[in-house]
Parts: C-alpha cells; structure tokens; sequence
C-alpha cells in the first residue's frame, strides 16, 4: 500500500482547485458479462476506459480530469477477504495540467524502467522500508490525449505461496489489457449507468 499512498496520495492533494477546468466530463459504469466492472470517462473528444473484478472494493473513486483516480482493495485468495495491503488503482492524467504533469513525474520517478508491454512502460519494485516487504508495480503509456497510469502493491506475507507474484502480475496484466479510448460520440451498452463526477 506504501507505493500507492505515496503514489495517489498526490491525487489527493490535487483534489484541491484543478490546473484546468475539465467541462462536460461524464462517467459510465457497466458490468460486464463476465463479471468485470466496466468504468468509462466520456470527454467531448474521447471516451477512455478500465475494467476490473466485480469483487475488488471501492477504496477511492475521484474519476474527473485533470487527474481520474480510481484505487481498489484486491481480495486476497491465501485469506478469502480483501487487504489494506493489496490494492490496485487506474489514472487517467491530463499532461497539458500541472496537476497531471506532478503525477507522470512522479511516476518517472518511481524507479528504473523494467521494460516495454504494449505501449506501456513498466516499473517494479519491492519496497522495504516497512516492517514485512511490498511488491510495488506501475505502468504508465499515453492513451489517446492522457496519459493512463496503472499501479498495483501487495505484501510478501508468509501465508502466500511461490506463485502469488505471478497472481498478482496476471491481475496487473488483466488491467492494462482492459484500458482502451474509443471516439465519442459514446453508444451506451443496456443496464449501464451513468453520472457526472463532483
């Protein structure tokens, strides 16, 4: 979770009076037939989206340019419950902000690149500074007239086996895979929802 305070916690703080006004934003919200959760921001000019499982909670959901974020606690199958520890989040930044110039830079900063993945440049990590070890992942690429970051962090606990790194990359790997821009105007999927973010 480390990674992503530090990360998000900027978003936070960016909460205050945004870099640019962002008008006429509207966010969509689908469930797939999958199971998946379906999120679309819709702007005059693009319709910019992510999907995760419908069991991760809502840990934040602040899904408005110039910085969209949202971040989820990610059920733990060595436990069956979910863990502050184990969280995922989605961002869609606006690089023509400060405020979405402040969170590309802090990822740059992250660390050394771990190579390329379809468009994303990629980072990983295992932060020690606290008393059990994080694994810390994040990928950043431009989609459309943003950029999107995507992060993911979970503990190195003793309750989870050899494969739980691969689990959790599979999981990382499902959510850069779902985020796409398709042009507006936006045709709405029935049963989706649909509000403008505060």
């Amino acid at each position: 979770m480390r990674g992503i305070v530090a990360l998000l916690g900027l978003c936070a703080a960016i909460g205050a009076p945004m870099a640019r006004a962002q008008d006429g934003q509207i966010v969509g919200q689908w469930t797939r037939p999958d199971g998946f959760r379906q999120t679309t921001l819709i702007s005059h000019n693009a319709a910019l989206s992510f999907a995760v499982p419908g069991d991760w909670k809502v840990l934040r959901f602040d899904f408005k340019l110039p910085v969209a974020t949202a971040v989820y606690e990610v059920p733990d199958p060595s436990t069956l419950e979910g863990s502050s520890n184990t969280n995922c989040s989605m961002a869609f930044a606006d690089p023509a902000t400060t405020d979405g110039q402040a969170l590309v830079a802090r990822v740059l900063a992250f660390g050394g690149g771990d190579g390329q993945r379809d468009g994303w440049a990629l980072h990983t990590r295992t932060d020690t500074a606290d008393t059990a070890s994080t694994v810390e992942t994040v990928a950043i690429r431009a989609q459309g007239q943003v950029d999107a970051v995507a992060m993911c962090a979970w503990p190195k606990s003793a309750t989870h086996d050899a494969t739980y790194d691969a689990y959790m990359m599979r999981l990382f790997d499902a959510l850069l895979d779902s985020v796409g821009t398709a042009p507006t105007p936006f045709k709405a999927r029935p049963g989706e929802t649909f509000f403008s973010p505060q």
